[in-house]
């Protein structure tokens, strides 16, 4: 009887231990999800380019580096120069640099602003369509964020 619980168990571990390193071998990280609020209206910023490394797994993702060419499809997000922008990660990336690149010619608008907040008459960006994006960091890896944005002067 104690030979039969033996090997029951030994069999029930073995089972568990062949799962658990088949579950492993395919996991791969995702990035963490991103939402842009203006004012209270929440919109989900797409994932770009990463790179993660998570549970001794990596997972890597290149796009192009011009943001106004990865936003060119995406459906624009109208703004106003009043309107608040926010940002919520579902986990809290070490450090976050936020960029505006004008659509047409791919110049960057606005350099680096760090702020959870942002009212973007603050930053004196013309009306125009303009690719937002988000760099992110934490101790696993960094992500690119990406949103296409339409911002009208409401004086």
């Amino acid at each position: 009887m104690k030979k039969s619980t033996i090997l029951c168990t030994c069999a029930v571990f073995f089972t568990l231990l062949i799962s658990g390193l088949a579950a492993y071998s395919q996991f791969e990280p995702e990035p963490p999800s991103l939402m842009l609020f203006i004012d209270d209206h929440p919109v989900k910023m797409k994932p770009g380019t990463y790179s993660l490394e998570k549970w001794g797994r990596a997972a890597i993702s290149d796009t192009p580096s011009d943001p106004a060419a990865i936003v060119r499809e995406y459906n624009s997000i109208v703004v106003s120069n009043l309107n608040h922008l926010s940002f919520k990660f579902d986990e809290e990336p070490q450090s976050v640099k936020y960029y505006l690149w004008e659509m047409a010619t791919g110049k960057l608008e606005c350099k680096g602003f760090e702020k959870k907040q942002l009212k973007l008459m603050d930053t004196n960006v013309p009306q125009g369509e303009y690719a937002l994006e988000v760099r992110a960091t934490w101790e696993s890896g960094y992500v690119f964020y990406h949103a296409r944005i339409s911002i009208e002067t409401d004086n």
